[in-house]
């Protein structure tokens, strides 16, 4: 979620009308959907590697403690993407559009 390499993307959502509140809700929404893509992944390939290594290793997964993880990924990917999304909100549509 580069903000810099996007500030036309933003400063045109903000001239068409986009408030603050929606584009910070845009940014928290990308972070936490690319939380919970890789949350999916990471928890596939644990799986898929505890259920090879299940002959040397005993291997039996917990589902609770997988999904308090799961929730914490998410939570977390969500919280990380606070600062870039109010740093997208601040930008200033006329001076973005303008050195563009």
């Amino acid at each position: 979620m580069n903000i810099i390499d996007r500030t036309k993307e933003i400063a045109l959502m903000k001239s068409i009308g986009a408030r603050k509140k929606d584009v910070i809700m845009i940014y928290i929404l990308e972070g936490m959907s690319l939380g919970i893509i890789g949350c999916i992944i990471g928890i596939a390939l644990g799986m898929a590697i505890g259920i090879l290594i299940r002959p040397i290793v005993p291997f039996s997964p917990d589902y609770i403690q997988i999904g308090i993880a799961a929730m914490a990924i998410v939570l977390g990917a969500g919280v990380a993407s606070l600062i870039p999304a109010n740093m997208a909100s601040e930008i200033n549509a006329a001076d973005a559009l303008r050195y563009e």
